[in-house]
């Protein structure tokens, strides 16, 4: 069984792999997005460790990341800051 910090470090790896967004259509987001909750456009919570999603409570304002992010992206003329956190499933 892996680590859960050996995890979040694949997670961090993958998210400074994202392409620019003229090359996006070939990335395979899987990778990141198997287990995300969507907070709102401008907030993500990746869950990692177990895979039993039924755990994770509802709410996801009542999650608290173990780790917190962010990046920025561009669309058009404007840039956006995405915050995004990995919490840890138990």
């Amino acid at each position: 069984m892996l680590k859960p910090e050996s995890i979040a470090d694949e997670v961090i790896q993958e998210l400074r792999k994202a392409p620019e967004a003229d090359s996006i259509g070939d990335y395979d987001f899987r990778k990141l997005f198997k287990n995300m909750i969507v907070i709102n456009r401008d907030k993500l919570l990746f869950v990692i460790g177990s895979a039993d999603m039924s755990k994770v409570p509802l709410n996801p304002y009542s999650l608290i990341p173990h780790f917190n992010g962010t990046y920025q992206r561009k669309e058009r003329s404007m840039t956006y800051l995405t915050q995004f956190g990995i919490y840890i499933n138990k």
